[in-house]
């Protein structure tokens, strides 16, 4: 019964982190030495959005504003 119980012990946690964190994908691409970045959330996309946006300034990248980012 208690090996089961091991066997089965990550499941839960697996379900609950699909369900409540974001599915996030981020692309990076280089050429001729300028950086563009792009990315796209399926869940909490106006959260991702900032956050993607604090990242670009940081590494140099100019983010799209907030009319350009709700018109997409």
């Amino acid at each position: 019964m208690s090996e089961a119980l091991v066997q089965a012990g990550p499941l839960p946690g697996a379900v609950s982190e699909a369900f409540y964190t974001s599915h996030r994908r981020v692309w990076a691409h280089l050429r001729d030495g300028k950086l563009a970045l792009g990315g796209a959330a399926h869940r909490n996309a106006e959260a991702f959005g900032r956050e993607f946006d604090r990242r670009c300034e940081v590494l140099g990248v100019p983010a799209r504003n907030a009319a350009q980012r709700t018109a997409a």
